[in-house]
């Protein structure tokens, strides 16, 4: 019986543990949206090289276009937008003097935020660029190395082709989202409470170990089926093993440990 009390402690520690690992996890900082202000702004041919499209979505610098509240857009992590583009059809690639396929269309969110680095022309990371395979939605996503509170100038840019489009094509680039990370860390009362619900986890798997075991062992005694035979001959051994059990549940705990611990690294 003491040995049964020490693996269903042990185990309702595991699970302690797995708990505080899961609530880590789960409490990072969470995505907020930027209010976009949709005011008929249109795709212009700008940036590259003069014949691609461009979507400005807050740009001063030679324009007016003021599509967000750039003085109070505080951003963290990243900024990503969210846009719908129609007019390409299937095409997704710019077109050679004999039709066939040129560059690869994409796109990247550009313009300056804080003291990142600007994005005119090209980003830094060729992973935030964006493959864009004809008419649907997209998102491009620039990682920030700092957060900012406002942002200076932001755009959707394209190396799509103003002349080399779909005959009778109307293009167009239409925001849906854009979004960032809000840069708030987890409270300690946030901690705390999921604490506390731990320790209420563990209580409770040391009550179901004890009455599981009552259980099993009337359901073995009452049913003589083959089934009912397997399981509690299984019971038995699982008993009877002794250290062997408690080296099973030592693993399981330090597996669960392992992944706290993890979870504390990465965080």
């Amino acid at each position: 019986m003491k040995m049964k009390k020490i693996l269903a402690t042990m185990a309702a520690s595991a699970i302690s543990v797995s708990a505080l690992a899961a609530m880590a996890l789960t409490s990072n900082a969470a995505e907020t949206t930027i209010a976009y202000k949709d005011n008929g702004t249109t795709a212009n041919i700008d940036g590259l090289d003069g014949n691609s499209y461009r979507l400005n979505i807050y740009n001063i610098w030679g324009n007016d276009v003021k599509d967000i509240d750039a003085d109070t857009a505080a951003v963290n992590d990243y900024i990503a937008v969210t846009f719908t583009v129609s007019g390409l059809g299937e095409q997704s690639a710019n077109k050679n003097e004999d039709g066939s396929d040129a560059d690869a269309y994409f796109a990247y969110l550009g313009g300056a935020c804080g003291t990142n680095p600007d994005h005119h022309s090209k980003p830094t990371d060729e992973e935030e660029l964006t493959a864009i395979n004809g008419d649907g939605q997209y998102t491009v996503k620039w990682k920030l190395a700092e957060g900012s509170e406002s942002i200076s100038c932001l755009y959707v840019q394209t190396n799509i082709n103003a002349y080399n489009l779909p005959e009778g094509n109307n293009f167009a680039i239409k925001v849906d989202s854009i979004t960032t990370d809000d840069g708030v860390e987890p409270s300690s009362e946030e901690t705390t409470e999921g604490s506390s619900e731990a320790e209420t986890t563990s209580a409770e798997a040391t009550t179901g170990e004890s009455a599981t075991t009552g259980a099993a062992t009337t359901g073995a005694a009452a049913t003589t089926g083959s089934a009912a035979t397997t399981g509690a001959a299984a019971t038995v051994a699982s008993a009877a093993t002794g250290d062997l059990g408690v080296g099973v549940a030592v693993a399981a705990l330090a597996a669960s440990v392992g992944v706290a611990f993890a979870v504390r690294k990465k965080d």
